[in-house]
């Protein structure tokens, strides 16, 4: 029973990390709330759906810009985005993270191809977009990964040499690529970390206060964390055991005490899973949230202005706002999206000083923006179209304009999408 059990959640953990499912969830049709054909026809799971709308559900076209908008001044509370505009990005981006990764002081985006049949490629690459500062992305820049399959990634200067390198999360061969970025848009493979049964995400962060990046990574049933070494090169990673399907994870000070702690997605399970530092590296197992649906992406930011970090935490029905509270974290709103939420962004879209949110739904396939009021509400602004299948989702100013942007990873339409800031 136990291996059929394990073999199944291999599958889940390969098909999930991307948006292609095949297995039912429970509630599934509840968290469908009936956009395809009433139910779930094709068993696609809570927070993941085929990616296509019924007919006699349209798209709804993106708001008009304010007429205070495209006069070049950020005026307080206006919300100036426009349609979103795709950049070829090689096939199926299923995840993005945005750094200067060339040095030359534009935002670059880099996301996994991850070519599941290798209908593009006999190799497994992971490419990078490189920005101009006005709003456009280059022709995509593939990098060998050389494992089976690019499904996640994440930057960092692993090699402590000022340059950005890139970690690629493998799920088939259960394995983290390190692409050390040696300059002039080239990436040295530094090998390889052992990440467990089908990994799917990877975050960076100095859990033992060395002053470099180490590694954590989910996969089926377990957190792995590799220490780094400076070099490129990591530790043999250490398992955190935890029942379940686990998406994302996030190295943080969640209690702001200085040391980097943990946090993960459990989405078979249902629950936000904490690991505090005990300030010798050690991740000590701090209990859990649980939560309403699926969840999935993890955002962090002070949305209430009062010194603590705030958690947001996307699931199959919107997002939950979690405020730090007396030395731990209270639910305090859920921000309604679009079908299947599945990651979000936080940043002052409309000027006003304070935080709000970008939440990209893979079903209805949009970004809801809401506003925040300072006290960790949010109030509906705008929703915009994105890609078929939008998979993540990242703030930063790619028209150097002063306003956040958004980028999207359209996983099949092959793109990264820009909605960029007008203001």
């Amino acid at each position: 029973m136990k291996g059929a059990r394990f073999t199944t959640m291999m599958a889940i953990g390969l098909l999930l990390a991307c948006g292609r499912t095949g297995f039912d969830f429970p509630e599934d049709e509840l968290a469908d709330d009936g956009l395809d054909g009433g139910g779930d026809e094709r068993g696609n799971g809570p927070g993941h759906d085929d990616g296509i709308p019924d007919e006699d559900e349209p798209r709804l076209p993106d708001p008009p810009l304010p007429e205070s908008c495209g006069d070049g001044v950020a005026e307080p509370g206006e919300l100036c985005f426009r349609p979103q505009v795709e950049f070829w990005s090689r096939i199926d981006p299923c995840a993005l993270d945005l750094g200067d990764i060339d040095g030359d002081g534009h935002l670059d985006v880099v996301t996994p191809n991850s070519d599941f049949e290798h209908i593009e490629s006999e190799l497994n690459l992971t490419s990078v977009l490189y920005g101009n500062g006005q709003g456009w992305l280059g022709e995509p820049v593939a990098y060998i990964t050389g494992d089976d399959i690019p499904v996640g990634v994440r930057l960092g200067d692993v090699n402590h040499d000022g340059g950005l390198d890139v970690i690629s999360v493998n799920s088939d061969a259960g394995t983290l690529t390190v692409l050390v970025n040696v300059g002039q848009q080239q990436m040295v493979d530094a090998g390889r970390i052992s990440a467990g049964t089908m990994p799917v995400i990877a975050d960076v962060g100095d859990i033992d206060g060395d002053g470099v990046l180490d590694v954590a990574m989910t996969a089926a049933d377990e957190v792995r964390v590799a220490l780094g070494r400076g070099d490129g090169n990591f530790e043999a990673p250490t398992s955190y055991p935890m029942s379940g399907l686990l998406w994302s994870t996030r190295l943080l000070d969640v209690d702001r005490d200085g040391d980097v702690d943990m946090l993960v997605t459990n989405a078979t399970d249902a629950y936000l899973a904490f690991y505090y530092n005990d300030g010798t590296g050690k991740l000590l197992d701090g209990g859990f949230i649980a939560m309403p649906g699926m969840p999935l992406g993890i955002g962090d930011a002070d949305v209430d202005a009062d010194g603590d970090l705030d958690l947001l935490i996307a699931h199959s029905f919107g997002l939950e706002v979690l405020l730090a509270d007396a030395g731990g974290f209270e639910a305090v709103a859920r921000v309604e999206a679009g079908v299947d939420p599945r990651d979000v962004a936080v940043a002052d879209y409309d000027n006003d000083g304070r935080l709000d949110v970008a939440i990209v739904s893979s079903t209805s396939q949009d970004v809801t923006i809401a506003s925040g009021r300072g006290d960790g509400q949010f109030d509906y602004r705008a929703t915009y179209s994105t890609g078929t299948l939008p998979s993540g989702i990242e703030a930063g100013d790619f028209n150097e304009d002063g306003v956040p942007d958004l980028a999207v990873s359209n996983q099949l339409s092959n793109s990264i999408g820009l909605i960029l800031s007008d203001p």
